[in-house]
């Protein structure tokens, strides 16, 4: 269906009739009936080309870490039955060892050479140096350069029009299987995932060094 429908959307964008052709898929099935010469109004090209980009930047947004209100501490032990309440304190345990042995967990600061350095997940593969280039929002593609170290809070497949130009990639959020460590494996190039606060502590234009090795990003 859609094959047939950017089909149909090249020709309306020969005639003028929309912008370009994957508009098509912004209309409902009325207004594509509409383009295409049946009854009704169908929708302007200009209105077509406003949902599009929308599209695009609420593809880009960060997702919340959670939903709703705050759940809160566990239960209290004494509310439990002494077999459940023993679960509950190891699990309780286990967290609070996990957290702690985290590489977000490691105290922020320089490392052995002097410089400042940000900790995360390391994916992808081996060292890179290059220049920081920080990516809050769409209109920051266009000053990525070919070999810069895209920076982001998170990537989605938005992004890959911009991937075959990095070196590296680092962001704040992620684990081992998210969509930025998957793409580093696939192009071969480093990156650090889940750092927490890579965009608050990496400025724009720093040189760095992303080891996917050590999971860490040294600022230079």
């Amino acid at each position: 269906m859609r094959r047939a429908l950017l089909a149909a959307g090249t020709r309306l964008a020969t005639q003028g009739a929309i912008a370009a052709p994957g508009h098509v898929v912004e209309a409902g099935p009325a207004e594509v009936d509409a383009l295409l010469g049946g009854a009704g109004r169908g929708a302007e090209a200009g209105e077509l080309a406003r949902r599009a980009a929308e599209r695009l930047r609420n593809a880009l947004l960060d997702a919340p870490i959670r939903l709703g209100e705050d759940e809160g501490p566990p239960p209290p032990s004494g509310w439990l039955t002494p077999a459940l309440a023993h679960v509950n304190d190891a699990l309780t345990t286990a967290l609070s060892l996990e957290d702690a042995l985290s590489p977000q967990a490691a105290e922020p600061g320089p490392d052995r050479a002097g410089a400042e350095q940000v900790r995360g997940l390391g994916a992808g593969g081996g060292r890179y140096e290059g220049r920081a280039r920080l990516v809050l929002e769409p209109a920051d593609f266009e000053r990525i350069e070919h070999g810069d170290v895209l920076v982001a809070r998170t990537t989605t497949p938005a992004y890959n029009v911009v991937l075959p130009l990095i070196g590296a990639v680092v962001t704040d959020r992620g684990g081992l299987l998210s969509h930025a460590a998957i793409v580093a494996r696939e192009f071969g190039i480093p990156a650090v995932v889940g750092t927490k606060d890579a965009t608050a502590r990496i400025p724009d234009g720093c040189r760095v060094v992303v080891d996917s090795e050590a999971g860490t990003v040294h600022l230079l």
